[in-house]
């Protein structure tokens, strides 16, 4: 060897670092593969409405409350701020919830009852030590545990009504600003388009100047009809999807805050296409509950009263102005709303009662700070003046056949027809001094509707109407057969894959072997890691990954026959094996991951649920298809002179 040239390693051999790698590899993923060993108890779970800590002194009443009746949990816990009570069969559970949901409505505290909800709940029987590391089981969806299913529908059309509006005044705002620029009317030309129209051409170029940079999103053109000079402000695509997609978002956020709040476990709540949600509720049977858990779908929004016209005046005349609409409290108090709205729901981030100064229930505001900016704003200008609390609510119209019973498609789902939209004024308090972020709503309320009006200000409102279009409900038991069917087509695979290699390659496939085994404890440690879902098409990517995975140590494999059958020594011929197969099985995975990719990018639920544990089989099967499989080969191999291979 010459002086200065690194030293050979001896052949099919590793460096001491690859070794350290894979050994840290397979025990992390080991480890968070660990928690699916322990399996789940039956429990009943305590939780708070607000998402406060529930105190541990309420969950041991409750306990003993259990144990008094003759049903006796074996633990209970406050973990993450929620009980649970832990029970070894399905019926101790179902009579423990009887019991404890009694225990909770006669309870003398107020705030107890409107506020403690009690859930029927599988809960991980993960040992302290793990939980403690952050290890969880991996999530089993709707499909492997049962549960209920939503389809939810986002009406987004009323959003462009929204923004005509707050376009158009902004348009107005930037003409006024710039020097009092006159035009001969601002308003909207259909669903997309604002016109805005003006004297002269000069007084057009001026505008123009005056909200160019103002109006981004739309595309501004100028033309000329009747005389006049206009500019037309139509939205643009981009735009458009913009303010679809935020609806959207916040509606899932929304949804989500509610479902957490209320301790649903595991829920999965997702887009599905351009304006559907997916809603999840792993472990509910009742689909009346599992409604109530999704809570009240209608909207909210804060606007003040029209008080330049008479609303008797409306009534009788059956004509409302075009920045109005007429709307009732309680069904037969009319009101003349504006239908520019202060602000929406979006901004309120807490609701409570108390009692004012002469013992009336008054309800207490609390908002975000650009609820808060916008509301000191609007109220400065406005003192003396009403204020509305509007609720929406978009209820869809089902087809239906002459006995009046809902027709569904062959996929089950109803056919909407149409859509009812109903509104009402809830409150329209004067507004007697200019507010904030936090401020007070007093009226004609009994605390009942004192009560109601906080909790349904407090759960949050939707940024656009929403409603359920499909509605399923799986058996615990379904989802039991499932998980059974779907182990047994994982267990049968792997022992026919095993048995094949065994026969085919001997020692060499009972390395395969070894590395099919590490590979799926590797792919339950990453989706464990991730949070990821279990479904049943996920199972199924599972079953198909266990084929794949000695995809590559059978090209592997062959090669290293063909160098023998070549004349290549033993030790050169697993050398030539591993590094000519590399490039073949790097493209063949390459491409399936890709694809694999796009499936989960584009696809929801089943098919993204094989997505996801097909991309981690692939990821994991090269590891240990190429790494740990040369490792163990090369650790028996390496740096020896070998004679004969049986393979």
């Amino acid at each position: 060897m010459l002086l200065g040239q690194p030293r050979q390693m001896p052949l099919n051999t590793y460096q001491g670092w690859k070794y350290f790698l894979i050994v840290f590899v397979i025990g992390l993923g080991m480890l968070l593969a660990l928690p699916n060993l322990f399996g789940e108890d039956f429990a009943l779970q305590i939780s708070n409405k607000k998402g406060t800590p529930v105190a541990e002194e309420l969950v041991d009443n409750i306990t003993k409350k259990l144990e008094a009746e003759g049903v006796k949990p074996f633990k209970s816990e406050v973990v993450d701020g929620r009980g649970l009570i832990r029970f070894n069969d399905q019926d101790e559970q179902s009579a423990a919830k009887k019991i404890a949901f009694q225990f909770i409505k006669n309870n003398e505290d107020e705030n107890l009852k409107n506020e403690i909800v009690v859930a029927i709940n599988l809960a991980p029987a993960t040992p302290d030590w793990l939980r403690d590391l952050g290890l969880n089981p991996m999530k089993r969806g709707l499909d492997l545990r049962g549960g209920v299913h939503f389809l939810i529908e986002v009406d987004t059309d009323d959003l462009f009504e929204k923004e005509q509006e707050k376009v158009i005044s902004d348009i107005k705002a930037a003409l006024f600003e710039a020097g009092k620029i006159y035009h001969e009317g601002v308003n909207a030309l259909n669903s997309k388009t604002v016109i805005a129209k003006f004297k002269s051409e000069e007084i057009r170029d001026q505008a123009f100047a005056a909200v160019n940079n103002r109006m981004t999103g739309y595309k501004i053109d100028d033309r000329e009809a009747n005389d006049l000079f206009n500019l037309h402000f139509t939205i643009l695509p981009a735009k458009e999807q913009e303010i679809r997609n935020y609806a959207i978002d916040q509606n899932i956020n929304i949804l989500r805050n509610r479902i957490n709040a209320l301790g649903v476990a595991e829920p999965v709540i997702q887009r599905e296409g351009a304006e559907r949600i997916g809603v999840q509720l792993p472990g509910v049977q009742d689909s009346t509950t599992a409604r109530t858990i999704i809570g009240d779908t209608r909207t909210i929004e804060f606007r003040l009263v029209n008080d330049k016209r008479r609303v008797e005046d409306v009534v009788a005349s059956g004509r409302t102005p075009r920045d109005s609409e007429l709307l009732f409290e309680g069904g037969a108090r009319p009101w003349l709303i504006l239908k520019k709205a202060i602000l929406d729901g979006e901004h309120i981030t807490g609701a409570s009662t108390s009692a004012d100064e002469t013992g009336m229930p008054q309800i207490n505001v609390r908002l975000d700070g650009a609820g808060g900016k916008k509301m000191s704003k609007e109220t400065a200008k406005n003192i003396g003046r009403p204020m509305a609390i509007v609720l929406t609510d978009v209820s869809p119209i089902y087809k239906t056949d002459e006995s009046g019973d809902y027709i569904k498609d062959e996929h089950g789902q109803l056919t909407v027809i149409d859509k009812k939209i109903d509104k009402e004024v809830v409150s329209a308090p004067v507004i007697q001094s200019q507010l904030g972020s936090q401020f007070r709503i007093t009226g004609q309320f009994t605390q009942q509707e004192a009560s109601n009006l906080a909790l349904l200000l407090k759960a949050g409102s939707l940024k656009a109407p929403i409603s359920i279009v499909e509605e399923r409900t799986i058996g615990p038991s379904l989802g039991k057969e499932n998980i059974r069917l779907g182990l047994e087509s994982i267990l049968i695979g792997f022992v026919l894959v095993l048995a094949f290699m065994l026969v085919r390659y001997k020692f060499f496939g009972f390395v395969a072997n070894i590395a099919l085994l590490l590979n799926l404890v590797l792919i339950v440690g990453m989706m464990s890691m991730i949070g990821a879902v279990l479904t049943l098409p996920g199972m199924a990517g599972i079953v198909l990954t266990v084929g794949m995975a000695v995809d590559a140590n059978v090209l592997i494999f062959e090669r290293i026959r063909e160098e023998l059958a070549e004349g290549v020594s033993p030790a050169q011929a697993i050398h030539n094996g591993y590094d000519r197969a590399f490039s073949t099985i790097a493209d063949a995975n390459i491409t399936t991951m890709i694809a694999a990719l796009i499936l989960f990018a584009i696809g929801t639920g089943p098919v993204a649920g094989f997505a996801i544990t097909l991309f981690f089989g692939i990821l994991t099967s090269m590891f240990t298809a190429i790494m740990v499989s040369r490792a163990i080969t090369n650790s028996i191999y390496g740096g020896k002179p070998v004679k004969k291979l049986m393979i």
